[in-house]
């Protein structure tokens, strides 16, 4: 028997262990407040009565490097001697209670991973792009990236639709990102899946001593979309960014989560999530900054800004605060309303149309999200999808 034989069973064994429990897990009721807005049953998972196969296709720009930079599918990293522990310790990381159902069948059903390890004091220069692409049926990918003590990476997890791909299809994503003392990561998740696609996207970011995390979230695609992002800030002097965007159209659902947990002192977060909303659309923004006992000086921010080009369209938005000790600065805010009247007044005395100046004035408001995008690419290539949605209206 190989020496990766063992390894393999193992990996084989925890995916039949969280099957069985995934079976017997209770979904969870519409009176969590998690699933009041959105259905769990949306994902179909009750067609889930035995293992099938993961319907993600994932693409990774660059494999091992010698150069201190590993990126490789997370089954070669779990069967690796090097990054096998890394690799298992961020697979375990427990969502909340009533995201359980979802994380079972993950950790039972994946194949599409990937792993990314950066060592001690090494600087990456390139983005490293991940690229997980959907066709019909169900779909589990993750995600695992370990920043070691004082190193820095730029990392791309961009979840799109397979080529002109429209099938219906459900997927459940996680992703974890650990930042050891003094790393410095640029994380962008970016979603244009499918149009009649459930999608669903977990990360939890954890963050040690000086530790610095900048953060973009671009969502357009899906018939719904749920997600939730937590960043812990273990230790002090950490920090973060938080920046996402959502262009919504038609009938389209996008269910947003944020948590920013301050659990040590002299930490500090900023969040600001955009979304503008055309035809029937809606959003549902919940955020929570938590601030633990004795995380004294922390500095917290957060922001919702909603723009409505359709009396149709919907925002809700539920800032929520926890703090537990004194000495701290939180702050949050929130709007929801249409363009402003002036301003498209005064584009369209320039000669432009009314979806021209509409483009225009939106395509703005996205501005600071994707001019932190690191490839000139991908930037593109959304500008461009936004801009033809918004003249369009579809």
């Amino acid at each position: 028997m190989s020496s990766q034989a063992p390894a393999q069973d193992s990996i084989l064994s925890a995916k039949l262990e969280a099957f069985e429990a995934f079976l017997k897990e209770p979904e969870p009721a519409r009176t969590v407040e998690e699933w009041r807005r959105t259905r769990f049953s949306e994902w179909s998972l009750a067609r889930l009565k035995a293992p099938m196969p993961d319907g993600a296709g994932l693409t990774l720009e660059a494999r091992n490097s010698s150069q201190g930079v590993s990126m490789l599918p997370l089954e070669e990293a779990l069967r690796d001697e090097r990054f096998g522990a890394l690799a298992r310790r961020g697979l375990d990381v427990q969502a909340s209670p009533a995201y359980r159902k979802f994380e079972l069948a993950s950790r039972a059903l994946w194949s599409r991973g990937a792993f990314v390890h950066v060592a001690k004091g090494v600087q990456v220069a390139q983005p490293l792009h991940l690229c997980f692409s959907y066709g019909r049926g169900f779909a589990f990918p993750r995600v695992v990236a370990v920043l070691e003590e004082g190193s820095s990476a730029t990392i791309i997890e961009e979840h799109r639709a397979a080529g002109a791909a429209q099938s219906s299809g459900s997927s459940i994503a996680f992703s974890h990102l650990a930042l050891g003392p003094g790393a410095e990561a640029r994380y962008f998740y970016l979603q244009d899946v499918g149009a009649d696609d459930v999608h669903f996207w977990s990360q939890r970011c954890e963050l040690k001593s000086q530790a610095s995390l900048q953060h973009g979230s671009i969502l357009l695609g899906g018939r719904v979309h749920k997600s939730r992002l937590e960043v812990d800030l273990q230790e002090a002097g950490a920090r973060t960014e938080l920046n996402g965007a959502i262009l919504g159209s038609k009938e389209q659902v996008f269910d947003f989560h944020s948590s920013q947990r301050h659990a040590a002192p002299n930490t500090q977060s900023n969040l600001l999530f955009d979304s503008v909303l055309m035809g029937r659309a809606r959003s549902i923004y919940t955020g929570l900054i938590r601030v633990e006992e004795g995380a004294v000086e922390c500095d917290a921010y957060q922001a919702n800004h909603n723009l409505l080009l359709s009396s149709e369209a919907r925002a809700d938005t539920t800032p929520l605060l926890e703090i537990l000790t004194d000495a701290v600065r939180c702050k949050h805010g929130a709007t929801a309303g249409p363009l402003n009247a002036d301003d498209l007044f005064y584009m369209a005395s320039r000669g432009l149309s009314v979806e021209e100046a509409e483009q225009m004035l939106v395509m703005g408001f996205f501005a600071p999200v994707l001019a932190k995008i690191p490839s000139p690419e991908i930037g593109a290539r959304l500008e461009s999808r936004m801009a033809q949605r918004l003249l369009r209206k579809e």
